[in-house]
């Protein structure tokens, strides 16, 4: 599940989101990891999109268990 919203303070527009993800192991028959992410998308013009975000992951069959990312993506448009 994700939600996001389009914000302009004067001409600068930008898009904060966050979504969750639940995934169920069906040979342990179990849920056993969760990712939560927020962040937000900056668009310049219709040309490229810059995404900074923050991602957890909580896993109980994985190893590390736990793990925090920060990122950054650079989506261009042609």
């Amino acid at each position: 599940m994700q939600g996001e919203y389009d914000v302009k303070v004067h001409e600068f527009r930008f898009t904060p989101y966050a979504s969750a993800e639940f995934f169920y192991d069906g040979a342990t028959s179990s849920w056993n990891q969760e990712w939560y992410t927020a962040g937000i998308e900056w668009p310049y013009k219709r040309v490229l999109m810059l995404q900074t975000y923050y991602l957890r992951q909580n896993c109980n069959t994985c190893n590390p268990a736990n793990l925090n990312v920060a990122g950054l993506t650079l989506n261009l448009f042609f």
